[in-house]
């Protein structure tokens, strides 16, 4: 067809794409390994992902700009796995990848979903488990001693100590908020008495008759054009349909469905009459939309709606800072409380209570969600964002307010001071002192360096900046938003707390991308030329702006040749 339409245009051949495709992955992977060795922070992402019988460990790194507070990403790998997804595989590889682009010792956490696999290897191979005290032999005396009790049980220890050198260190795990919100608003509503769930005297399932009436809709929506164009007609657009891994799906299919469908008795008893025509020729009962479904499903979106909006933030690209996991959460606790206490809900009380606490189970916002309001790092991500500081600490945090504060002034206060001067430079500093400094005694106390030196008094500096410090309302984070007085000190930390992100999706738009490179036409190309056309995609802004140096290179040169000539 080129060579009809284009036939001054010539193909590559196999191996020239091949070769292309193997020098572009190689400049994007020694620009984006620059990048990161100059990064002091990095955060990670992995998941799992499979296509076409074939698994695959996918990594994504992400970092602050210094200079702009914007945040970086790239694509690490999307590897094939072709065993069993067991910790110490998942472990081992994951370490491989950090190890190979060196960052090992920058992650400062690694963001994953709460998938079984990953949480054993990570609490078996990662930071949280360098506990020396987990690992003390029970008859170790604290004290010390002269005397000491060697056995064969001291020997076997120290040989697994030597091997667990040789073991995969993986970091801190932090489990993806948007895939635990995924759990509250499915595993944790699955069966709630009174709402979708119960027997005897306790059959109410006012949601599961309105619900299965809705699934039918979709169902023939998808499964023939002709119903699909009827509704079409009906309705003047095509219907949202949820998708089965997807939640958000579901409440944005139930939205769509209310304002189309159901937004009143006449399109109600016209969808009804499409059912019921495509019941009839199967000679079977249609189930029919009633004004009591509709106020079901309004109820169902009025109590999800908070979770589906705290999830769409939690899952953004561009301000996806740690620091406002705990905000959001607090508010989306907030918005279910205020539903409550409405008392407007005729059907959906129970569902409000399943979503805040199950007494006894995992399941609810408390079980899952409360621990991390008592998290230091997280609550430092909190008071270190220009958007929420101290004035959202308050709220987030009250009995921990003033800890976390004294935690943040104390390492400014640690990063500004220096280190303590030996006693002879101290005394030759003194002998130089000029003489009418020695006039008068006090006079050290109005000196600046002495008052940087001194912890007490910078600390009350710091400290009257954090209790002076308001909020920023603008969502982009500027360098100008933080405190002026040792500014970089404070953005210093706040890239060391918020570089970890609160949710996985970067590593799922991730395997967008890897669906597209493996199509079922391409499901048998090699492992190999797969993750090089995935990396490559992934870091295509860097290799961008690798090719744009280059040909900017390239012009120079001529242009001297040119002068030359």
């Amino acid at each position: 067809m080129m060579k009809v339409f284009r036939p001054e245009f010539n193909l590559p051949s196999h191996t020239a794409m091949k070769n292309t495709i193997d020098d572009q992955a190689r400049k994007a992977k020694k620009e984006l390994m620059s990048i990161l060795k100059e990064a002091r922070y990095v955060a990670t992402t992995a998941d799992s992902w499979s296509a076409h019988h074939r698994a695959f460990l996918g990594c994504t790194v992400h970092w602050i700009d210094a200079e702009t507070l914007h945040r970086k990403h790239g694509t690490l790998a999307c590897k094939e796995l072709k065993s069993n997804q067991t910790k110490e595989l998942l472990a081992n590889e994951i370490y491989k990848i950090n190890s190979e682009f060196g960052i090992t010792r920058k992650i400062v956490a690694t963001t994953t979903d709460n998938g079984a696999n990953y949480c054993a290897a990570f609490a078996h191979f990662g930071d949280n488990q360098d506990d020396p005290l987990a690992v003390a032999p029970e008859h170790e005396d604290p004290d010390g001693g002269d005397v000491a009790i060697v056995s064969v049980h001291d020997l076997l220890e120290e040989e697994v100590e030597d091997e667990a050198e040789d073991l995969p260190k993986l970091p801190t795990q932090r489990r993806c908020a948007a895939h635990t919100l995924n759990l509250l608003a499915t595993t944790d509503v699955s069966k709630v008495v009174g709402w979708n769930y119960g027997t005897g005297r306790q059959a109410r399932q006012p949601f599961t008759k309105a619900a299965a009436k809705a699934q039918g809709l979709w169902n023939l929506h998808n499964r023939s054009s002709v119903v699909a164009n009827k509704i079409r007609d009906v309705v003047g657009r095509k219907l949202n349909t949820p998708c089965p891994t997807r939640w958000n799906t579901l409440y944005d299919a139930t939205e769509c469905l209310l304002k189309t469908a159901l937004k009143d008795p006449e399109t109600i008893e016209a969808i009804n009459e499409v059912m019921k025509s495509e019941a009839a020729g199967k000679r079977a009962a249609a189930p029919v939309f009633t004004e009591e479904d509709k106020e079901i499903l309004q109820e169902y979106c009025k109590v999800m709606k908070p979770v589906a909006i705290c999830l769409d933030r939690l899952q953004a690209e561009v301000n996806a800072y740690m620091g406002i996991l705990l905000p959001y959460l607090m508010l989306l606790k907030r918005d279910l409380q205020a539903i409550k206490r409405e008392g407007e809900l005729r059907y959906a009380d129970p569902l409000v209570d399943a979503l805040l606490e199950q007494d006894g189970t995992v399941h609810g916002f408390n079980n899952r969600f409360m621990h991390l309001f008592a998290d230091e790092d997280l609550l430092m991500a909190t008071l270190t964002h220009p958007n929420h500081g101290p004035f959202m600490l308050k709220h987030v945090a009250p009995a921990l307010e003033e800890d976390i504060k004294e935690r943040l002034i104390r390492e400014i206060v640690t990063s500004i001071t220096p280190d303590p001067l030996p006693s002879s430079q101290s005394q030759d500093m003194v002998t130089e002192k000029p003489k009418e400094a020695s006039d008068d005694p006090f006079a050290f106390l109005e000196s600046p360096t002495v008052m940087e030196e001194d912890g007490s008094n910078i600390g009350e500096l710091i400290k009257k900046e954090v209790d002076t410090w308001g909020r920023s309302k603008v969502a982009e984070v500027k360098p100008g938003q933080f405190p002026s007085m040792h500014r970089e000190k404070w953005i210093s930390l706040f890239i060391k707390y918020n570089t970890a992100l609160p949710s996985s999706a970067a590593v799922e738009r991730m395997f967008s991308t890897a669906g597209d490179v493996l199509r079922p036409k391409r499901a048998s190309m090699t492992s190999d030329r797969f993750e090089k056309l995935v990396f490559t995609k992934g870091n295509m802004q860097l290799l961008d702006a690798v090719l744009r140096r280059e040909r900017r290179e390239g012009e120079c040169d001529s242009e001297r040749e040119t002068d030359v000539e």
